[in-house]
């Protein structure tokens, strides 16, 4: 029996880390905090969740096979700027990590019918591009040559238990050129090949 309560408190973990929010502060979301017992319960209870709907599907449509797919909430559409939406977001005059970019992004252009951008989705546009790597098939991504030359500063801390690790802070170079091709990470995450307009405000070719 899923319990109300229970689901509406997993649906916010997940919503608000989809965000590259802390689940429960309102922090930025660190591997720490990603790792920790609470949200590895929440994620648990999350798949027991679609584990149930997906049995409950599959009974009603007499279907053996069950997809989930993550479009953000119901009537949400997919993630759009053009290039008069990303001149309008400020740069950070300090670096900054990732998730906080995405927030900024989202706190100048999102909009209640559209689904927020997340450092994820930011993340995987950065790797396609070569801009950043994972390191040493872990799950940091840390900056390549061509990621440092562009701006991105890749910092290595300790934790607790003595493992390394790396995150990434944005300067405002680095920043403003994700916020300049936000256009054509919109079409990335729809999977779709970016075609830019190289006409000028007056009609002609640039």
């Amino acid at each position: 029996m899923i319990d109300i309560i229970q689901l509406r408190k997993t649906y916010n973990v997940l919503d608000r880390m989809s965000l590259g929010k802390h689940p429960f502060a309102e922090e930025e979301l660190t591997w720490e905090v990603a790792n920790s017992r609470p949200v590895k319960q929440s994620l648990a209870d999350a798949a027991r969740i679609i584990a149930v709907y997906g049995n409950l599907l599959n009974v009603v449509t007499q279907s053996t096979n069950f997809k989930v797919y993550t479009l953000g909430r119901a009537g949400q559409q997919a993630f759009h700027v053009d290039m008069e939406d990303a001149k309008s977001i400020a740069v950070a005059s300090n670096s900054i990590l990732i998730t906080r970019l995405a927030k900024n992004i989202n706190d100048c252009v999102g909009r209640e019918s559209m689904r927020s951008i997340t450092a994820v989705d930011l993340g995987k546009w950065l790797v396609q591009e070569g801009f950043l790597e994972i390191k040493d098939k872990q799950k940091n991504k840390v900056a390549t040559a061509k990621g440092l030359e562009l701006g991105i500063i890749t910092k290595e801390r300790i934790r607790e238990n003595g493992e390394n690790y790396f995150f990434n802070r944005y300067t405002p170079k680095a920043q403003r050129y994700i916020i300049d091709h936000l256009p054509e990470i919109s079409e990335f995450l729809q999977g779709k090949v970016y075609a830019p307009d190289y006409a000028n405000e007056e009609g002609e070719e640039v």
